[in-house]
């Protein structure tokens, strides 16, 4: 819950500033499991669609934890070019597919 205040205290500082909110991404979003690759539920979803929805601003999706993202981070390999059918890889690529909308609209 407390990071969904954080976006809410976000939104409403970057429209103090009378700049345009582009979106909420839900970052954290569940965890994909190293061994199955299923993802699991560590915190609570939906927050951020809920968030954007209360706020009036785009929802641009969710991405989840991923040790495989945390462990090529660490190596200074790029996950998204390593692992091209990851959930995570997919959720990345759909929130930057709607990033770009955004921007262009």
């Amino acid at each position: 819950m407390l990071r969904v205040i954080d976006a809410v205290k976000a939104v409403k500082f970057i429209e103090k500033l009378e700049l345009p909110v582009i979106g909420i991404i839900e970052n954290m979003s569940g965890m994909i499991c190293p061994h199955c690759g299923e993802t699991i539920n560590l915190f609570s979803r939906g927050g951020g669609k809920k968030a954007a929805e209360d706020l009036g601003v785009p929802y641009l999706g969710a991405i989840p934890l991923d040790p495989e993202m945390v462990k090529t981070g660490d190596e200074g390999r790029p996950f998204i070019l390593h692992h091209a059918e990851s959930p995570t890889r997919k959720a990345v690529d759909a929130v930057m597919e709607n990033l770009v909308k955004q921007v262009e609209s």
